[in-house]
């Protein structure tokens, strides 16, 4: 006890103190499964220590100071992290999509002399005109200066940090600019926040949790560090691929899928007729919609165990549904853990009515210490406005519409892009579907871009009267387009481009 207080103490609620309790507690026991095999909670904390102790002493990263990670999901990105968090630096969690621009203004703005990366990454590194220090994740070629080799030193001492470290996450940049949310170690009322949402998701403590979402986005890194806490073995894939994910899932016996509804949907079109693996116990969905057709679809193929996490890189997370509330009400994000506030506002600022679509604002300790962005006028103090458009259900249940960037005046009625995606998906001879709203001499036409199930025959009037039917005419779309895929980045979102 005494050692775990002294981790707390030192380096607080973070990846590093977090990986040091682990080791304390569970040393030999396995956190983390990635392409490359497992790894025991000693071994995370030995190599995480000794790449710190090299990064110190050469006087690479001090205290205070910043060290970019630009890396796929698995050991590299988490020692690296780590690694900057016992230094009491901040770990810079670059975006792998991002283009040469955005990497170059990134790398500037946050002032990045030092960046670990995976070997693919380094002609975007150049593109991006680094010229800081490089350091490889992932390689044991003599002469470069790599996480491996550092690895492979006999463990150094260094000072101890003035403050614990911190992550900053980098938004995806595809609901608007790419920001950052810095986040620090969990204090009290975050640490409320936090048990009140792992007793409703009732995840299974010590049972191997299977992480879809990568690592440098905020859903992903969140339920590693959940994961870390509770004694799961966490599973991590440098890419999703389905199938993978479903053979992981029966090789392990994963007991907790964390996945986006775009992933989810993929793993329960690649399930088929069978059955859902027998060891899971919880789905968590977040990081996208999951709208009535989206839930159904998801719930046919993995049961009645499906949660929705509602939260964003800025907020943290807000609210849970479990699988009643879904039922109840399909769509909705249900109701906000300990501590936190949610609000539903006018454009002035004003409360909505209940039942009225306003913008939703959340007001948490588990938000970003920065880089929540500009605040729309009326927003109260102290409160983050989400970007989406949300109402109150009966029951006091939130339920967000679609985002306020993606709402369309059609006539004398707002529709919202999500929610016509959602239509269509309950055709079903409609695999996939992404809607795009496009400049027209009379307005705006809204294009529905469609992936037909194999095998299937699918009658485009048809699936126009059945948004109308739905949503109201207004909502119907004006085209039909059979594409062959839907674009997604690698956090699962849409980017409204297609294949």
């Amino acid at each position: 006890m005494v050692r775990i207080g002294r981790a707390v103490s030192t380096y607080g609620l973070t990846l590093a103190g977090l990986c040091r309790v682990a080791a304390i507690r569970h040393g030999r026991d396995v956190v983390l499964i990635d392409d490359g095999g497992p790894v025991t909670a000693e071994q995370l904390d030995r190599w995480s220590a000794t790449v710190a102790g090299e990064l110190g002493n050469r006087g690479i990263v001090v205290s205070g100071g910043k060290l970019g990670v630009l890396a796929r999901s698995g050991r590299g990105l988490v020692v690296a992290t780590i690694a900057a968090n016992r230094l009491g630096a901040d770990a810079v969690l670059l975006h792998p999509a991002f283009s040469a621009t955005q990497m170059a203004e990134l790398l500037r703005v946050e002032e990045l002399h030092v960046v670990v990366h995976d070997d693919e990454f380094g002609d975007l590194l150049a593109a991006a005109r680094f010229r800081g220090q490089s350091i490889l994740a992932d390689t044991n070629t003599p002469g470069v200066i790599s996480l491996r080799s550092m690895q492979a030193l006999p463990q150094a001492t260094w000072p101890t940090p003035t403050r614990p470290g911190r992550l900053v996450v980098i938004t995806s940049g595809v609901t608007g600019p790419p920001r950052r949310a810095r986040r620090g170690g969990a204090g009290p009322a975050a640490g409320l926040a936090l048990t009140t949402l792992v007793r409703r998701l009732e995840l299974p403590r010590g049972a191997p949790m299977l992480i879809t979402p990568p690592l440098h986005q905020a859903f992903g890194v969140q339920f590693f560090a959940l994961a870390l806490g509770l004694g799961c073995p966490a599973l991590v894939t440098s890419r999703f691929d389905a199938d993978r994910a479903l053979r992981l899932i029966h090789e392990h016996q994963v007991a907790t899928l964390v996945a986006t509804p775009t992933a989810l949907m993929a793993m329960a079109d690649a399930l088929g007729t069978e059955p859902s693996p027998p060891s899971l116990r919880v789905v968590v969905a977040g990081g996208g919609s999951l709208l009535a057709n989206r839930w159904r679809r998801v719930v046919d193929a993995f049961g009645p165990i499906v949660h929705h996490v509602y939260g964003s890189a800025e907020t943290g997370w807000c609210t849970v549904a479990g699988p009643a509330d879904l039922d109840a009400s399909p769509g909705s994000i249900g109701r906000p853990v300990a501590g936190i506030d949610l609000r539903i506002v006018d454009d002035d600022g004003r409360w909505a009515p209940a039942g009225a679509v306003g913008r939703l604002l959340v007001r948490s300790p588990l938000a970003a210490l920065d880089g929540a962005g500009p605040r729309p006028p009326g927003t109260p103090e102290g409160f983050v406005d989400t970007g989406d458009l949300a109402r109150l259900d009966d029951r006091g249940r939130y339920v967000v519409v679609g985002r306020a960037a993606e709402r369309i005046s059609r006539g004398e009625r707002d529709v919202y892009l999500d929610a016509i995606e959602d239509a269509v998906l309950g055709h079903s001879a409609v695999a996939d579907v992404s809607v795009t709203a496009e400049p027209a001499a009379t307005g705006t036409r809204l294009i529905a871009h469609l992936v037909v199930r194999p095998d299937r025959s699918l009658d485009h009037d048809e699936v126009i009267r059945s948004v109308r039917d739905q949503l109201g005419p207004e909502s119907a779309p004006d085209e039909i387009r059979v594409v062959t895929s839907i674009a997604t980045t690698d956090t699962g979102r849409r980017t409204r481009v297609h294949g």
